[in-house]
């Protein structure tokens, strides 16, 4: 039976990063203090508003540290700033964990990154006394192989090597797919992973009743920077360049994609699709739209959410798009609306492929909690969450 709050589990999760990006982590925290009594310590960056329902848990505590300053990364050469950093998240990691802080029983660690999270974690459990957990999302050092150039750049080797060491100190591990926990077993000899695959929180959910998904949707507008309609009343025509937002008369599709804005999303991909669709679609009759569902071509109103280091690059890209029939828009939504954002849409679409090609997109999960239908990149495990021709999942 699950142990309750007098049996004094108190859990440090740990995530290298932003928090409030950190969603299944958040669920963890969530789950860790409602169903197993626990209090839990998440020590994290500074950066995104977490769930209110993580904020406003009488049980849950933010302790969250500064990332390391930007301007090593500026100024300084990548090898030095790179050791700068590890050493200034050293030591805000040892000093919380190990002295700021009450002694945990667990330690659940994110993954990646794992530098210099593996150590430090590891060297907290054996000085206090705890369980350390690895919970694998991905490997850090597939990561990294992106950006140095591949597998057999010098230092992503010493990464793996890192890697598959200081992981096998892990007293339990986690593993977002079968396949990953194989692969551990298999090839880094860490057995006896257990698998949990992601799931959606109760808040995430579609929208079905009319008027509530009109009002959302006009709540959401000024976020996503859409304007007002512009409409002839007399003739009932939507004038070019068709401001494209869902109205009842369902000539515009609402479609989403949430992205990390990283290498192992390749987002060019759906903005030659969109350049491809705009063209056929621009081929139809211009004027009035029918008042049906069945338009071949209906416009798009593309909202792409999510922050990462690419993000700019592509936004920069799509300024020079000239489309008729499709608008693009980026948006960071606070966490609370983000739910709503899928409930009321018609499409969702992930580009994940990633890196180690052994995890899941997370957003998937949320997306198939909102009724929507899915159009998601292949590679290898993506049979283990999206099934083809299959609504939901």
């Amino acid at each position: 039976s699950a142990p309750g709050p007098s049996d004094g589990a108190r859990i440090q999760v740990v995530v290298l990063g932003d928090y409030g990006r950190s969603p299944r982590m958040q669920y963890h925290s969530l789950s860790l203090a409602d169903q197993l009594g626990a209090h839990v310590d998440v020590i994290a960056y500074v950066g995104s508003d977490p769930r209110p329902e993580v904020t406003a848990h009488p049980r849950i505590h933010l302790r969250l540290i500064p990332p390391p300053p930007s301007w090593t990364q500026r100024y300084l050469p990548r090898v030095l700033a790179l050791v700068i950093r590890v050493l200034i998240q050293t030591m805000q990691m040892f000093w919380t964990m190990c002295v700021a802080l009450p002694r945990p029983t667990h330690v659940l660690l994110q993954t990646p990154p794992c530098v210099p999270s593996f150590a430090v974690c590891a060297l907290v459990c054996f000085v206090r006394r705890a369980k350390f957990v690895i919970d694998w999302h991905n490997f850090a050092y597939t990561l990294m192989a992106l950006k140095m150039g591949g597998a057999r750049s010098p230092l992503v080797r010493l990464a793996k090597i890192y890697e598959r060491t200081a992981g096998r100190l892990g007293h339990a591990h986690f593993a977002v797919t079968n396949a990953m926990a194989t692969w551990l077993e298999e090839e880094w000899g860490i057995g006896s992973a257990v698998v949990l695959h992601d799931a959606p929180p109760d808040f995430f959910g579609p929208v079905d009743d009319e008027t509530e998904r009109m009002e959302t949707l006009r709540r959401l507008q000024p976020a996503l920077k859409v304007p007002n309609d512009c409409r002839d009343d007399a003739t009932d025509t939507v004038y070019p360049p068709y401001t494209l937002w869902p109205r009842e008369d369902q000539t515009t599709a609402l479609v989403v994609s949430s992205t990390s804005w990283t290498p192992d999303e390749d987002f060019g991909i759906l903005l030659d699709a969109l350049i491809l669709y705009d063209a056929v679609a621009s081929k139809e009759q211009r004027g009035a739209f029918p008042r049906s569902y069945d338009i071949l071509y209906p416009n798009l109103l593309v909202v792409v959410t999510g922050k990462g280091p690419q993000r700019a690059h592509y936004e920069k890209r799509m300024k020079h798009l000239k489309l008729n029939r499709v608008v693009l828009r980026t948006a960071w939504l606070e966490s609370e609306d983000y739910p709503k954002l899928l409930g009321v849409s018609d499409l969702g679409v992930c580009l994940h492929t990633s890196s180690s090609g052994l995890d899941l997109p997370m957003k998937v999960y949320d997306m198939f909690g909102c009724g929507l239908p899915v159009l998601a990149a292949r590679y290898d495990v993506i049979h283990e969450l999206v099934v083809e021709d299959t609504r939901f999942a």
